[in-house]
């Protein structure tokens, strides 16, 4: 097996197993609002925030 596939292998393992399926707040796109939004909400105590991007 190539490395290459041998990483992809392990991203799916660890993304399965980090990934929740339930969160108090759900921001969808990783954009400069995304992000700033998910920054901001942690700072001020927000804990469980999942922010989603594609691919």
């Amino acid at each position: 097996m190539q490395t290459t596939a041998l990483f992809k292998i392990a991203q799916t393992l660890i993304g399965r197993i980090i990934m929740k399926d339930s969160a108090q707040v759900v921001i969808i796109g990783g954009g400069i609002i995304g992000c700033s939004t998910a920054y901001h909400l942690t700072k001020m105590g927000c804990t469980d925030v999942v922010l989603l991007e594609k691919n």
